[in-house]
C-alpha cells in the first residue's frame, strides 16, 4: 500500500494547534486544524466538513487574519503583519464541487481541499506560493492509507474515548502507578493532545473527569478514586488502587489483569452502548500458564 501523501509537509507546514477558538471582527470561529510554515511566515487554516457550509461560519473563516491567531491563539510569527493566511474547507471529493459553489457565495476567498482518491486544492487559489506550487496538480491517494488520528473534536461527547482512557488506566495500573492525571490519560489517549486550543482541553478535562466519577460509583469502585484538584496538582487526578490486583504467580497475574480489564471493558460498554469484544487469545494464554503451575506442583 502506497504511503498516504504529504503535501503540507511538502510545503513546509506543521501542525501547530487543533480545534483553536479564534476571535474575528465578524465574530468567534474554532479552527479544527492550524498549520504554520514560519520560515515563510505562512499560516493555513482548515475547516473539516461533511461537504455541508455554514454561512456564518465561512464568513468568519474570511473575516480571519494573521493577527487574529496571534492574539486569541498565541501563534508566534516573525511578522505577523505581513504573515499570509490561507483558508480552506477539507471535504469528501464527492461532496467538492457543492461546497465550492457555496462557498463562492458566502465566503469567495476561501478554498476547498477535496479529499479523495485524487487530493485536489478546488476554488480560491492559496495565496502563498509553496502551497499554490504543491496543489498546482492533484496528488493521488489511496483511500486505504488515511490515518485516523483525531479520535474527537469540539462535538464529541467523552465517551468517543472511553476504550482509549480504559486502555490508559490499564497501563497505569500495570506498571505501578499509584496516580495519574487526567491531562496525562488525554495525552495517550488523544494524539495531538499539546496541540489541542486550551478551551478544548479545558471542556474535555471537565467532560472526562466527570465520566471517570460516575465510572467510580459504578463499574470502577474500588479501583479508581477521582480527586479534586489541589494546590499541588492543580488538575484533577485519579488515584489508583493497585491492591486490588495483586498476584503471586504468573497466573495470577494474568488473571488479575484479564479481571481488571473486564471491570474497565463494562465501564467502556456502559459508556458507549456497545459491548468490547472479549480477547480470545488471554484466554489460550492463561490455559498454558495454569498448566504449567500444575506440572510444577
Amino acid at each position: 500500500m502506497p504511503p498516504w501523501p504529504s503535501p503540507l509537509a511538502d510545503a513546509g507546514y506543521e501542525i501547530i494547534r487543533i480545534e483553536q477558538p479564534v476571535t474575528t471582527e465578524a465574530g468567534k470561529v474554532t479552527v479544527d486544524l492550524l498549520f504554520a510554515a514560519r520560515a515563510r511566515n505562512a499560516l493555513l487554516a482548515i475547516e473539516c466538513k461533511d461537504g455541508s457550509v455554514q454561512a456564518e461560519q465561512a464568513k468568519r473563516y474570511q473575516a480571519m487574519a494573521p493577527i487574529d491567531l496571534v492574539r486569541t491563539a498565541s501563534v508566534t510569527l516573525p511578522d505577523a503583519q505581513a504573515a499570509s493566511l490561507d483558508v480552506a474547507f477539507a471535504v469528501w471529493g464527492m461532496r467538492s464541487e457543492g461546497t465550492v459553489r457555496e462557498l463562492s457565495g458566502v465566503a469567495p476567498r476561501v478554498g476547498t481541499l477535496a479529499i479523495d482518491t485524487q487530493i485536489a486544492w478546488l476554488g480560491a487559489g492559496p495565496t502563498d506560493p509553496r502551497l499554490r506550487a504543491v496543489f498546482a496538480d492533484s496528488q493521488s491517494a489511496d483511500l486505504r492509507a488515511i490515518p485516523r488520528l483525531l479520535p474527537v473534536d469540539d462535538s464529541s461527547p467523552p465517551s468517543t474515548i472511553a476504550f482509549a482512557i480504559a486502555n490508559e488506566i490499564h497501563a497505569a495500573f500495570e506498571s505501578g502507578r499509584e496516580s495519574i492525571t487526567v491531562n496525562r490519560l488525554l495525552e495517550g489517549a488523544c494524539w495531538g493532545w499539546p496541540r489541542f486550543g486550551r478551551a478544548f482541553q479545558g471542556r474535555l478535562i471537565k467532560a472526562v473527569t466527570e465520566m471517570l466519577r460516575e465510572a467510580e460509583k459504578a463499574d470502577l469502585g474500588g479501583l479508581i478514586a477521582v480527586e479534586r484538584p489541589t494546590a499541588q496538582s492543580h488538575e484533577p487526578v485519579i488515584r489508583l488502587h493497585p491492591r486490588n490486583i495483586e498476584a503471586t504467580t504468573q497466573a495470577g497475574e494474568l488473571r488479575a489483569s484479564r479481571a481488571l480489564r473486564g471491570r474497565l471493558d463494562a465501564f467502556v460498554g456502559r459508556v458507549t452502548g456497545r459491548p468490547v469484544p472479549p480477547s480470545p487469545g488471554q484466554l489460550d494464554l492463561l490455559s498454558q500458564l495454569e498448566e504449567m503451575e500444575n506440572d510444577d506442583e
